[in-house]
């Protein structure tokens, strides 16, 4: 595949992203205007977003750490889903819990059930 093509793409789709709330006023107070005016620092903002964001029940989430995990389309498809903290049931967590036991020092793997481009 020709990766300038697609780092060309997310490029232009950053640009057209940036130019639709550029002059939104509600974006500026969300994001900081030395954010919103910068085109480097919000195309940081877009990379970051879209690189350590997952979807699930139609939403996107920022998952901390998740980007620790590596991918690999071999093993078994995970499912991950919201469950109820104990400490505080209306606190929701992202869950996805391992096909089987995983011993300690074991490199653990998540399956996304996409493509390798699609992770790209």
């Amino acid at each position: 595949s020709d990766v300038r093509k697609c780092i060309y793409r997310y490029q232009q789709g950053a640009s057209e992203r940036h130019k639709a709330i550029a002059s939104d006023i509600f974006a500026a107070q969300v994001l900081g205007g030395d954010v919103l005016f910068d085109k480097n620092k919000f195309y940081w903002a877009c990379a970051i977003l879209d690189g350590r964001s997952i979807w699930w029940e139609g939403e996107r989430h920022i998952v901390p750490l998740l980007d620790l995990v590596n991918a690999d389309g071999n093993g078994k498809v995970h499912e991950t889903y919201l469950e109820a903290l104990d400490s505080d049931p209306s606190q929701k967590v992202a869950v996805t819990r391992a096909s089987r036991a995983v011993n300690p020092g074991e490199q653990v793997f998540e399956n996304y059930a996409q493509p390798n481009y699609v992770l790209f």
